[in-house]
């Protein structure tokens, strides 16, 4: 969703709306640190981009939800199957083959990185104006170099994110066609 957040500074005497997103965790608050550091992390390193996050926010029921920047014009991968509009900025969808080409850099540069997505999916990639980036990173998981060598179960996490990528867009490529005739 998104929410206007008021911030009252009160040494400048001003009151800031910014525009933002919120994504609510519904079983595990742990899972929200995780993905605002996560999102941090990923941000920090060139030609890798994610969202923004800027806080947290915990409601009457103490419901955790991570805020992040609200950026317009974020479309993930997927979009194959949505409807288009005339203010559409990608004007197109994607095709998979193009999906799954760009996810697929991404994860590249992930793994380079050291980080495993654990969820990889087209649905978890976005593209906007300024390129593409990883969405929903709940499940990354940090590896090092000395685990990559000697852990068979690290080069499993690394198959398995291109694993679920490829049948993310097998998915989508088959509701699409069926949908279709």
């Amino acid at each position: 969703g998104e929410l206007e957040l008021t911030v009252d500074n009160i040494t400048a005497q001003h009151t800031t709306i910014l525009p933002v997103a919120v994504k609510p965790y519904f079983i595990a608050r742990g899972a929200a640190i995780h993905e605002f550091v996560a999102f941090d992390l990923v941000n920090s390193y060139p030609n890798m981009e994610s969202f923004h996050p800027i806080g947290f926010w915990i409601d009457d029921r103490g419901q955790v939800y991570l805020l992040s920047k609200f950026e317009e014009d974020v479309k993930t991968l997927d979009n194959i199957d949505w409807n288009l509009d005339k203010f559409d900025v990608l004007d197109r969808h994607f095709e998979p083959f193009d999906a799954l080409m760009a996810s697929a850099q991404i994860l590249a540069r992930m793994h380079s990185r050291g980080l495993v997505h654990k969820e990889a999916q087209i649905k978890n990639m976005a593209k906007d104006s300024k390129g593409t980036r990883i969405v929903d990173l709940t499940n990354m998981r940090r590896i090092f170099s000395s685990e990559f060598i000697n852990d068979e179960s690290v080069r499993l996490m690394i198959l398995n994110d291109f694993t679920q990528l490829i049948e993310s867009v097998n998915r989508r490529s088959y509701l699409l066609e069926t949908n279709s005739t």
